[in-house]
């Protein structure tokens, strides 16, 4: 649209991520949830909060319009926070979820940048993901472990050094 209107970045408001932790229980209805509905059935099991990213997006009319679109879910499971021990923020990289048709267009790496943000504030200090442990050797199941490895190290994460299905980050 850029090269075909001619548009400058000025010309149009900038789109806006936001990052939302739900009341425990809760799955909130949106584009990512009914996608999540149809590919995988349910949510995962244990105690996880879910976590949303929602776009606010303009509609160019006059006067402008404004909506809401749920663009990612993330189911974390959170520890108690005590001194001795940091709170600590786990999910699997099948429970950060954004549809497919989505992936590629840099929602992925902001809703994982605002979430990062979003833990901090609440108290987290590690958060740790695990990646799935299958021991399929295809090359696109090497490829699907590889790209999840480089977009969580993008973000800073490294593989832990006791568990090569685990990438973890510190928060401070």
């Amino acid at each position: 649209m850029e090269e075909r209107l001619d548009l400058a970045d000025e010309d149009y408001p900038k789109t806006e991520g936001a990052v939302t932790l739900h009341p425990p229980g809760v799955m909130p209805a949106g584009l990512a949830q009914a996608y999540w509905t149809r590919m995988r059935e349910k949510v995962p099991a244990g105690i996880k909060r879910v976590f949303t990213y929602d776009l606010l997006l303009t509609l160019q009319s006059e006067p402008p319009q404004t909506c809401n679109v749920q663009t990612g879910l993330a189911f974390v499971g959170l520890s108690p926070a005590a001194p001795a021990n940091p709170q600590i923020a786990v999910w699997r990289d099948k429970e950060f979820f954004v549809p497919p048709g989505l992936w590629g267009s840099g929602i992925g790496s902001a809703f994982l940048s605002s979430l990062l943000l979003k833990l901090k504030s609440i108290g987290v200090t590690t958060c740790a993901v695990s990646l799935s442990q299958e021991m399929r050797t295809d090359l696109a199941s090497r490829q699907q472990r590889n790209d999840s490895i480089a977009f969580y190290k993008r973000e800073g994460f490294d593989l832990d050094d006791k568990d090569r299905h685990r990438l973890v980050r510190e928060l401070r």
